[in-house]
């Protein structure tokens, strides 16, 4: 087996041969037959779907903050589109503010930083009740094109409370109904 990114990767072979290096200080190499099989063992805490490519899920972000200053608005927020979800985290793609004619909702690079907590809520299904609860951002990525910010956000403080282990059961059920729906 070995790691690699976000899983470890297992699987049965034999060792073809054992090719020494030429530098003394290095191991050599190991080389071994084509697996038949290998498996993926996640090591995340649970399960991450990513949204269908049927659905477009829209997704409303704003700060948590009791530290508000006076000349800050009070219904800052940032929207954004839900790209994967699990029990215990998500990852959400904001649209970048380049000029007059940007989005509702869109951000500056400066708008996120690791560490920050924010609200979230966004609806997993048309005509479902909305799912509302507290992230932190773990990561802040420009996208590939760079018109946008990926954010790794980590849901956060849902044990804590009955109706918060309620939101944790649906968003269970959630990362269910999006897998299923990407197996059809």
């Amino acid at each position: 087996n070995f790691k690699h990114a976000y899983g470890k990767f297992v699987f049965d072979t034999t060792v073809v041969s054992l090719e020494p290096s030429s530098d003394p200080q290095s191991g050599g190499t190991i080389v071994l037959a084509v697996p038949q099989r290998i498996g993926v063992v996640q090591r995340r805490s649970y399960f991450r779907v990513n949204v269908p490519k049927s659905l477009r899920v829209h997704v409303v972000l704003w700060h948590r903050t009791s530290h508000r200053s006076s000349e800050e608005r009070t219904h800052t927020y940032a929207e954004g589109v839900l790209m994967d979800i699990s029990a215990g985290g998500a990852q959400v793609v904001v649209p970048l503010r380049r000029g007059a004619g940007d989005p509702a909702g869109a951000v500056g690079e400066s708008d996120f930083r690791k560490g920050q907590f924010l609200g979230m809520r966004f609806t997993p299904l048309p005509y479902e009740q909305p799912l509302m609860f507290n992230a932190q951002v773990r990561n802040v990525l420009p996208t590939a094109d760079r018109t946008g910010l990926c954010l790794g956000l980590q849901i956060v403080g849902l044990e804590a409370s009955d109706e918060g282990r309620q939101v944790l059961s649906r968003l269970a059920n959630v990362v269910e109904q999006y897998h299923r729906l990407n197996q059809t």
